[in-house]
Order: structure tokens, then C-alpha cells, then sequence
């Protein structure tokens, strides 16, 4: 009897030959299996490249980003930080930290390995790295994040011309593998009222989606030459799909419409299966007595840059589309509404800046009032009242989509 029991227990807990070939063959094919998900999200549909502001009104959304993407890549080992350079008086070099950085959350190493595949030809300048905000406001957010990984900062000069980068971009693309990361540091639109800022953004916006940035000039951030490392970058690396997360601007935050403000954008770059084809956004400035040497002081040089379209002496009728015209005036600006379509008549007490997307018209109106020879933003109530008599008298027509006298946008 305890001899057949025994044979009973065993025939019951050992399977048979057969069934241990099937149960290997099931357990083969689950770690294949795992295997090429594992090489499929490594290089195929995780973020390869990322833009983040430095700007720390936003550090919570930033490390809130942050964590997303780490979410999105198994491994990531090395991370290549690109910032603008703040501060030196050389803004036609490239220059790197070799340093271990002594953070309140842990170290963060310098990764000697791919450093020194990549910094050949660039200045070594630990102090000049350590003290720019464009690295080390993100350094926390790093290590908190990516804990066992290791960093190469570098700061571009903002006179550096981009073909200037072409040799760094290469050597990053070649040793920049799976599980390295490469981070663009930037702040977008500075020192401008939110209105006009959002408009410059926009701008810098379809460069991202598009990977293609016309000019230097045509985007108004703090390093269009990181921006130009990110987009190459992520071209080479064939990840051409940008996912956007989110846009701020520090004026919004704050609540002051008035303010200088600074501009935030958060998005990745990664390879998709499936890709739309990008819409074309047409940016605009228009006025009738700007002149960006004599009101560079008061206006700001930024304010001059940032749009496809630029017009500081209009001349002639201008059509951003075909529900808005906009004529030069020797009067004081003027709305007129006739069979559905707004007629800007457009004095040199006014800027206005817009864009057309999608079948719409968005114009943004920006008062000026005239100091000695130079030409200013209206603030305060001051602009207030203007904006509300040049607008409040075209507030009831029905075909606007949207209208905000009080800030001066109106959605056609």
C-alpha cells in the first residue's frame, strides 16, 4: 500500500517527459518574447531626446516630466545636458564640467566614459558649468530621477553659428546609445508680455514639430543652438515624432499680462509607427513705426524676431487670411466690420501680432504710446482703456470665436 501511494505522489507532482519539453518550449518563447519587448521599447518607441526649461517657476512640472519619461525608458545609464551659456564673455565656444557635483540628494558624476569620446576640441570650464543655471537648476531633478546615472553638461555659446555643431552632434549620435538620454536645456520667449510671448512660441513650437528651424532668428529662445543640437539629433537618431506635454509662461502664473515673462515648453522626441502630416502655422507682427535700432532700448530686441512675418513700416494692405485685412493708417487705429470680414485700419499707436492655424485668426493687440523718440508698451489701465474703446464697440458681432478686450485677443 505505501508503495503504490508513493507511485501515486509522484505521478502526480512530476510530469511526464513531454510535459517538461512543452513547459521549457512555453518558458522559451515568454523570455524571447521579453527579450524583443525589451529591445523594441530600447530602440524603438522610447524617448531618445527631451526639452525641459530651466526656468524653476515650473521645477515641479519639470520633475513631474521628468518622472514620465524615465516611466518610458527601461534603462538609462548616461544623460548629455545642453544649456545655454548664461554668462561667459566667449559665446562662439562649447565648453564642459569634468566635475563630480556634491548635490543635496547625492552625487552626480561626470561620465568620463562618454565624455571623453565627445568633449575633444571643447573647453574645459568647471566654474563657468557650475555656475550656470541652465545645468545646475536641473541637476536634482536628474538625480532624483535617474539616480545611478551619470552626466555630461555642456554650455553652447549664443553666437555660435549651428553648422558650428554639426561635428558635436555626430559624435553624440554615434556614442549616445539606448541608454543615454539626451537633454535640452531652454527656456523659450523672453522678456515680453504673455500676449506677444505665446505668439513667439507658437513659432517655436512648429520648428519642433516640424524639426526644421528656418533661421536663427525665427525662434526666440535663449539657445536656438541647443534647440538645433536636439532637432539634429533626433533626426539622425530617426525618432522624428515630437510629443508635446505641456506649455507655461510666467506671466500667466504670476497673473501679470504686463509683466516680462518667460516662456516653458516640455516635449520628447521618440520613432512612431504612425505619423500625421504637420499643419503649417503662419506667425505675424505688424506696425507702422517701429524701428528695431531706435526702439530696441524700450521695446526690447526680442520684440523684433520670433514670426514668419515682420512688418515694422507697413506700407501696403496686409491679409493674414481671408476673413482679416490690415491697411497702414495715418490715424489713430481703427476696427471696421463689413460683410463678415474685419478691416484693421492701422495707425502707429498699435502693434498687432497673430497667427492663422486651422482655418482660424488669432490677433493680439498691443498698444504704444510714444516717449521723446522711442515707441513703448502701454501697461496698466492705461492700456486697459485702450483696448477696451478699440474693441468693445466689435464685441457683439457673432462670427468672432472668441474675443478678451481686456487682453487684447481676439479669435476669428
Amino acid at each position: 500500500m505505501v508503495s503504490y501511494l508513493v507511485n501515486i505522489s509522484r505521478n502526480a507532482v512530476i510530469p511526464s517527459m513531454d510535459k517538461k519539453k512543452e513547459i521549457l518550449i512555453i518558458l522559451f518563447l515568454v523570455n524571447c518574447l521579453l527579450a524583443f519587448l525589451n529591445y523594441f521599447l530600447r530602440n524603438y518607441v522610447q524617448p531618445v531626446a527631451i526639452v525641459v526649461p530651466h526656468h524653476n517657476v515650473v521645477q515641479k512640472k519639470r520633475l513631474e516630466f521628468m518622472k514620465k519619461i524615465a516611466q518610458r525608458r527601461p534603462r538609462t545609464k548616461a544623460i548629455i545636458l545642453l544649456s545655454p551659456d548664461h554668462f561667459s564673455p566667449n559665446q562662439y565656444r562649447i565648453s564642459y564640467s569634468d566635475k563630480t557635483w556634491e548635490l543635496s540628494n547625492g552625487n552626480l558624476e561626470f561620465d568620463s566614459n562618454l565624455g571623453s569620446k565627445i568633449i575633444d576640441g571643447l573647453a574645459e570650464k568647471n566654474g563657468l558649468v557650475a555656475n550656470d543655471h541652465g545645468v545646475y537648476n536641473l541637476l536634482p531633478d536628474i538625480k532624483r530621477v535617474w539616480p545611478e546615472a551619470k552626466i555630461v553638461p555642456l554650455l553652447i555659446g549664443q553666437q555660435l553659428k549651428f553648422d558650428k555643431l554639426d561635428g558635436l552632434i555626430s559624435k553624440i549620435n554615434n556614442y549616445c546609445g539606448p541608454d543615454c538620454l539626451l537633454i535640452a536645456s531652454v527656456d523659450f520667449s523672453h522678456y515680453l508680455p504673455m500676449t506677444l510671448a505665446d505668439i513667439h512660441d507658437i513659432e517655436s513650437l512648429e520648428a519642433l514639430d516640424k524639426l526644421e528651424i528656418k533661421s536663427k532668428k525665427s525662434i526666440e529662445v535663449d539657445s536656438p543652438q541647443s534647440l538645433y543640437a536636439l532637432l539634429k539629433y533626433s533626426l539622425l537618431k530617426q525618432a522624428k515624432c515630437f510629443h508635446f506635454y505641456y506649455h507655461s509662461n510666467s506671466g500667466r502664473i504670476e497673473g501679470n499680462r504686463d509683466v516680462e515673462s518667460t516662456g516653458h515648453f516640455f516635449g520628447w522626441y521618440q520613432k512612431d509607427f504612425i505619423t500625421t502630416p504637420k499643419k503649417s502655422i503662419l506667425t505675424f507682427l505688424v506696425g507702422r513705426d517701429l524701428d528695431n535700432e531706435r526702439d530696441k532700448k524700450s521695446l526690447g530686441e526680442r520684440f523684433f524676431y520670433g514670426v514668419d512675418f515682420f512688418d515694422g513700416q507697413l506700407k501696403k494692405s496686409f491679409k493674414p487670411s481671408l476673413k482679416v485685412t490690415i491697411e497702414p493708417s495715418d490715424t489713430s487705429s481703427k476696427i471696421e466690420v463689413v460683410n463678415r470680414e474685419l478691416k484693421l485700419l492701422l495707425g502707429d499707436d498699435l502693434v498687432v501680432a497673430g497667427y492663422v492655424f486651422s482655418n482660424k485668426t488669432t490677433l493680439i493687440f498691443l498698444p504704444l504710446k510714444r516717449q521723446g523718440a522711442e515707441n513703448y508698451l502701454m501697461r496698466g489701465g492705461e492700456k486697459t482703456k485702450y483696448l477696451r474703446d478699440l474693441l468693445q464697440t466689435i464685441a457683439p458681432q457673432n462670427f468672432f470665436v472668441d474675443i478678451d478686450i481686456n487682453e487684447g485677443i481676439l479669435v476669428i
